[in-house]
């Protein structure tokens, strides 16, 4: 008679009669190496009956005596399994394919003061920035080759002067034409000239924000922030392996190592209760489905919080700003505005592999501190 595999010999069933009234059956179980459900199979069959009294079922069990046989049970067992057999041979280091370095640069509004943050801090946080790509790229070019950098320029570069729409009187450092003649232009240029000595070519990509647009009523297309890229275009045009490319639209689809990525600015996306994550993931999967192109990853600025969402294939970059102490976050978004600048590495066939916050204060192995205005009354 054979119950589940079990095969039930007159000695057993024997063994069983006797025994199972009076013990557990985790206890049988042990000292007969069956299973706690054959076994209960198979007293039902017979009819058996644990022993009762007014305490309830009998456990005669001395503990100890159980947990040694568990014990040995366990010991047996383990001693029955065949060896682990593992490959000694020393680990052969494969150098994968080339990577490209991605930066995205948005959100600087240069001509902006508050108690930490100025044209010279801006300046400032520029070195930071380029110290920490070289830094980040030296380790990493220890296990592979990364020849080219990526700038995605998402918009927002100047601050404005229109007062009433954009800013308040008293958070205005300079006129706008000052903010990118004197300080955003030379300083984007300075960057883009310093990483063409780490790089042997460097792709610079710019999209619109809406702190450039020069008034509500003129073209959307005439934007501080495209006339900044369009001047750095001219003054580059000469330079040999720094390629610049425009747009007149407010995306561009830039295509990495083989994977496609959407670059906004991010004022399209609506806010729900004051957050704008949702609203991100939805605009993202809509724009996914009504771009000329398909994309993996959208690269965005604008909320100057820094946050990377996966949602399911697709990944979402948002930027942080370069801007400290910054009422907009504060008021709008209840949240403290972070600058912070993301850089990423690309791969043929892995895409995105490595991401990093960079902090502008970081320059040249030493923190920047700015020097917090005080408020006189």
């Amino acid at each position: 008679m054979s119950i589940k595999g079990v095969q039930w010999t007159k000695d057993l069933v024997s063994w069983l009669k006797k025994e199972y009234p009076s013990h557990s059956t985790p206890e049988l179980a042990v000292q007969s190496d069956l299973s706690i459900s054959a076994i209960e199979n198979k007293a039902h069959k017979l009819g058996l009956k644990k022993h009762i009294n007014n305490r309830g079922i009998e456990m005669k069990i001395d503990l100890k005596k159980q947990m040694d046989e568990f014990a040995s049970l366990i010991v047996r067992r383990v001693n029955a399994m065949p060896p682990i057999e593992v490959d000694l041979k020393p680990y052969a280091k494969k150098r994968r394919g080339e990577e490209d370095a991605v930066l995205l640069l948005s959100d600087s509004h240069v001509g902006i003061k508050t108690n930490s943050y100025d044209s010279k801090v801006f300046k400032a946080r520029m070195k930071g920035i380029l110290a920490a790509v070289r830094e980040i790229t030296d380790i990493h070019r220890q296990a592979y080759p990364i020849n080219t950098i990526h700038i995605f320029m998402l918009g927002d570069i100047v601050h404005n002067d229109l007062i009433g729409r954009f800013i308040t009187l008293d958070e205005l450092e300079m006129p706008v034409i000052n903010q990118f003649i004197d300080v955003a232009v030379p300083e984007i240029e300075k960057l883009i000239l310093s990483l063409k000595r780490d790089f042997k070519t460097v792709n610079v990509y710019g999209v619109r924000g809406n702190h450039g647009l020069v008034h509500k009523f003129a073209a959307q297309t005439t934007n501080w922030d495209s006339i900044i890229y369009r001047i750095i275009a001219m003054q580059m045009r000469n330079q040999k392996r720094i390629n610049i490319k425009l747009t007149n639209d407010f995306y561009q689809i830039v295509t990495v190592q083989g994977h496609r990525f959407l670059l906004v600015h991010g004022d399209q996306i609506p806010m729900h209760l004051t957050l704008p994550w949702y609203g991100t993931t939805t605009r993202a999967m809509r724009w996914q489905g009504s771009m000329p192109q398909d994309f993996k990853y959208m690269c965005h600025g604008h909320f100057h919080f820094p946050s990377i969402i996966q949602w399911n294939e697709m990944e979402i970059l948002a930027n942080g700003t370069f801007v400290t102490d910054d009422e907009y976050v504060r008021k709008k978004l209840g949240l403290k505005s972070l600058a912070r600048q993301i850089f990423f590495g690309v791969h043929s066939k892995i895409g995105i592999t490595w991401r990093y916050r960079i902090n502008p204060d970081y320059a040249e192995g030493e923190l920047i501190t700015p020097k917090r205005r005080e408020t006189k009354l």
